[in-house]
């Protein structure tokens, strides 16, 4: 807490964001992030090189005196963005950051799964992703036109709090999909296997 009548005294508390979603798309990465119960103006949230920084202010009258709480949160991102390709959005208590992917993260991909392939053949596209301590009941799978999304939840502590990150790619296929019949499945090392059939032609 921080007397505004002294503010030589200013000292920041970590915060802990319990309920995260990310979301990877071909082109950018975004973490949507609950924040109940603050302001808009009062949060910021800022790039320094592949860390994200967020901090919350909030203030309480105390024995007619006002105090102020500052709380900061940062995440390891996967790669350094440009600044002029950061942008944030805050909506009905929900903080959204938006990361425009460099050019190398668009060729690579920047993913929880440790190890991503794609096999194409004549019937069908085969996409194998890798990653440790994934459940299968985690992990779903969605097909929508030619997209394929994969849906992957975590659980983490963090300050002595469990939470969940849900996690959610979508890969765009170069051709016609059959949404209908696209399959997964995830054996016990961790690897997923995604088959997506080519939809029929007459």
């Amino acid at each position: 807490l921080i007397l505004l009548d002294s503010l030589l005294q200013e000292t920041f508390s970590r915060m802990s964001i319990p309920n995260k979603v990310i979301i990877s798309d071909g082109e950018s990465l975004s973490y949507k992030l609950h924040l109940p119960g603050i302001e808009q103006q009062k949060i910021k949230n800022w790039i320094e090189g592949s860390e994200m920084i967020i901090e919350t202010e909030t203030e309480e009258v105390k024995d007619g005196k006002r105090y102020i709480s500052r709380l900061r949160n940062s995440h390891q991102l996967p790669f350094e963005p440009e600044p002029e390709g950061v942008s944030s959005v805050y909506n009905d208590e929900f903080l959204t950051i938006r990361l425009e992917k460099t050019a190398s993260e668009k060729d690579q991909g920047s993913s929880i799964y440790t190890g991503q392939r794609k096999e194409y053949y004549e019937d069908k596209t085969i996409i194998i992703l890798e990653a440790e301590k994934i459940e299968p009941e985690n992990v779903s799978v969605q097909a929508k036109g030619n997209d394929v999304t994969v849906i992957t939840k975590q659980q983490f502590t963090e300050d002595g709090r469990q939470g969940v990150m849900t996690y959610t790619e979508t890969f765009g296929m170069p051709q016609d999909i059959d949404a209908n019949n696209v399959t997964s499945k995830l054996n016990r090392q961790g690897k997923l296997e995604i088959s997506i059939p080519k939809l029929a032609t007459n």
